[in-house]
């Protein structure tokens, strides 16, 4: 059996985790298993899934909470782990993994970078390259999301290879039903809803999603927003929306496992996110035959698999993006998109068969 070890943030239902499951969900297990390093005590909701696959789960502490404590816990799991191929998720930041691995003897070590751009002085940038070309050497293959991802981090090499964060299109086709169940649940059927799915952090730049609903609210009172997620910043978001006193026409989810239901639900998807790797959440909206907003020169043109998506930049005046999404919340009919994503790779019952060829070249190469 072919044994993998991931290397991952969390398994709290984020895109890379995700993608993780589908591909996982869908391989001979007879012949790989996927096990994990996360990094926290937290149990994550994909925990209970991938247990039931075989897989096995490693909490180490976290770097900000103890530096040394998680190397040497991130070591010991690598070292006595006999591992045939470990795939970090860390990007440039999978310095220590990676050499633990090679120290280890791990012949095939994978760096996998999830993220295109980050903000960063002249001499963090000067450092993260330092970093790249480092992991570079260390690592044996090298995989992106995209070919922004791939670039940021691995410039001119020619040998990185772009995985597609496929997803199961089946589960988020467009089915009436279940949107007319969810927004009678939620007594939204004669309203406009607007939702994102995201972590709350700084990237996701909820703060001017918020902004931008709320001048919305200004044209559309009848418009309510879905906020999907957790993380850091989800207090001060709250506290925000109470005092621009529209937390009666904002619902926050917190994390669910059942997104693909909320979308149905939606009538446009919007997250102006300040950068990103791909966005898989702007592919599986358009999945669900939803309409979406993204940020221009931001999200990769990747994303754009349907004719559903639309672009604007950050640096433009909210008044555009408020408009552009008034324009999107007119009336339109959903439509099944599972072919247009499966042509252009996403579709995870074809990519996922791709994958475990992957690892098997990989491991006999």
């Amino acid at each position: 059996m072919l044994r993998v070890l991931h290397i991952v943030s969390s398994l709290n239902g984020g895109g890379v985790e995700a993608m993780l499951l589908n591909y996982y969900e869908r391989m001979d297990h007879q012949e790989i298993q996927f096990d994990f390093i996360t990094h926290g005590d937290e149990v994550g909701i994909l925990e209970e899934k991938f247990t039931s696959l075989h897989s096995k789960i490693y909490h180490v502490t976290p770097r900000r909470n103890n530096f040394l404590k998680n190397l040497k816990e991130t070591n010991a799991v690598i070292e006595k782990g006999n591992y045939d191929i470990v795939h970090c998720h860390q990007g440039p930041k999978g310095f220590f993994p990676i050499l633990f691995a090679k120290m280890a003897r791990v012949e095939k070590r994978i760096i996998h970078n999830h993220i295109a751009f980050t903000p960063e002085t002249y001499m963090q940038k000067v450092f993260r390259k330092v970093n790249c070309w480092i992991v570079n050497k260390l690592s044996t293959h090298h995989f992106a999301c995209g070919s922004d991802a791939r670039d940021w981090a691995f410039g001119n090499n020619t040998n990185a290879k772009v995985i597609n964060n496929a997803i199961n299109t089946n589960k988020f086709s467009f089915n009436p039903n279940i949107r007319s169940s969810i927004r009678a649940e939620h007594g939204v059927e004669n309203k406009d809803v607007i939702g994102t799915i995201a972590r709350f952090t700084e990237q996701k730049n909820h703060r001017y999603l918020v902004d931008i609903f709320f001048e919305i609210k200004k044209y559309k009172p009848n418009t309510i927003l879905w906020l999907i997620g957790d993380g850091p910043l989800l207090p001060d978001i709250k506290n925000y929306v109470r005092s621009l006193g529209i937390d009666d026409s904002v619902e926050f989810f917190g994390v669910r496992n059942d997104v693909e239901k909320l979308m149905q639900a939606m009538d446009l998807f919007l997250l102006p996110t300040k950068y990103e790797g791909l966005g898989i959440v702007y592919i599986e909206a358009q999945a669900a035959g939803l309409r979406t907003i993204a940020p221009d020169h931001v999200v990769p043109k990747e994303t754009q698999v349907t004719d559903l998506i639309s672009y604007v930049g950050l640096d433009f005046p909210i008044e555009i993006w408020v408009t552009k999404c008034i324009e999107n919340l007119n009336g339109y009919e959903r439509k099944d998109t599972s072919k247009e994503i499966a042509k252009h790779g996403y579709d995870i019952n074809i990519e996922s068969k791709k994958m475990e060829n992957i690892y098997c070249r990989i491991n006999s190469g």
